[in-house]
């Protein structure tokens, strides 16, 4: 009987158990494991003049894959030793802005961009004369202001004369001054100062019910809450603040303070509008002279980015602004979002009506037509 011929045994597959790695036999770099290939790196760091490759293995790892990397495109045809020097020539002569991957277009930077650079070149530079009411409730549209403006703060009854002497750029008036002379200006087309409902910062501090106040102490600081007040009480006669008087407005931080310290009933202007024609009320405005400053469209941009930053952010704005003010941040965080900046649909019918009403009473000859400093665009 033939003697059967013995099988050679197959290899056995080894696994290696945990925390034991297997021998390399022999393999080819690219298909050694990473943590071989990383004993490699390290044995191989100091022959490449790596002199603190064994002191920093990390740091030698990070080299050798550098080094991969550059052939693997020097392979492509890309120079990595080249960094990215300005615009090269793109197909047909072109100059363009490339990224550091060769043939790889970037967008040019945005034109607001490319000013600054002319201006930090040494370019004409605008500067507008911005005006900002020195209550809390502008804070929000100052909050992340990125522009470069001449800032003059004031009570509105103040930007409002500097604004029609020609001192100032853009300021946020009010409204009826601007209905008094809108043939000499002009209104941006998404910002303005309103809310719907109560307001906390237009307060009438009544000693008497409503229905029986004859005698109002206003206050020099407003054009449109004065005009507002003898719109809601048209019966009552309206005397210099400190006079003997069954009410008296305030506005700004004053009602604020007033709300906390004094017991009095106070009525806020804002709710009593509201019940009365449905409609926000718009407090401010703003606007410029005709012709508009060069610019005011950037900085137009700008005003609207800090609102949507503050409202993105109101824990930090109502901290920031407590800090400035001296309120409490609670307070100031539900006082924020009561007010509007938004110059919408609703808002401007809400002006319009305020203006008709005004006319009525005797404080505006006739409404005028709302002339924008450029065509309308989305709102905040």
């Amino acid at each position: 009987m033939p003697a059967r011929e013995r099988r050679r045994p197959r290899p056995r597959r080894v696994r290696a158990l945990a925390g034991h790695r297997l021998p390399d036999r022999g393999r080819h770099p690219r298909l050694l494991r990473r943590d071989d290939r990383d004993r490699q790196d390290r044995r191989d760091g100091p022959a490449r003049g790596h002199a603190d490759a064994a002191a920093d293995p990390g740091r030698a790892r990070g080299r050798v894959r550098s080094e991969r990397a550059r052939r693997r495109s020097t392979r492509r045809g890309a120079d990595p030793r080249r960094r990215d020097r300005g615009p090269r020539p793109l197909a047909g002569g072109r100059a363009g802005v490339h990224s550091a991957r060769a043939g790889v277009p970037r967008r040019p930077p945005p034109p607001s961009r490319a000013r600054s650079a002319d201006r930090r070149r040494g370019g004409p530079r605008v500067v507008i004369r911005l005006g900002r009411i020195s209550y809390v409730n502008l804070a929000p549209v100052f909050f992340r202001l990125e522009a470069e403006v001449d800032e003059v703060q004031g009570v509105p009854t103040d930007l409002n004369a500097r604004l029609l002497a020609g001192e100032l750029d853009l300021a946020p008036i009010s409204s009826i001054e601007y209905a008094r002379n809108a043939d000499r200006l002009r209104l941006l087309p998404r910002l303005c100062v309103s809310s719907e409902g109560a307001v906390d910062s237009i307060q009438l501090v009544a000693h008497k019910p409503l229905e029986q106040v004859r005698r109002v102490a206003v206050t020099p600081e407003s054009a449109t809450s004065v005009v507002l007040t003898k719109v809601l009480l048209p019966e009552a006669d309206h005397v210099p603040l400190g006079e003997e008087a069954d009410a008296t407005l305030l506005i700004g931080d004053a009602a604020l303070k007033s709300a906390f310290e004094d017991p009095t009933p106070h009525h806020d202007l804002g709710r009593l509008w509201l019940e009365r024609t449905g409609l926000p009320m718009v407090f401010a405005v703003w606007a410029c002279p005709d012709p508009p400053p060069p610019g005011l469209g950037e900085l137009e941009q700008a005003l609207v980015d800090s609102v949507l930053t503050a409202r993105a952010e109101p824990e930090q704005l109502a901290y920031e602004s407590s800090e400035r003010y001296g309120y409490p941040a609670g307070f100031l965080a539900r006082y924020f979002e009561k007010l509007r900046y938004r110059f919408g649909p609703r808002e401007r019918a809400g002006l319009l009506t305020f203006l008709e009403l005004a006319r009525d009473v005797g404080e505006l000859d006739e409404v005028p037509e709302l002339r924008f400093a450029a065509r309308a665009e989305a709102t905040v």
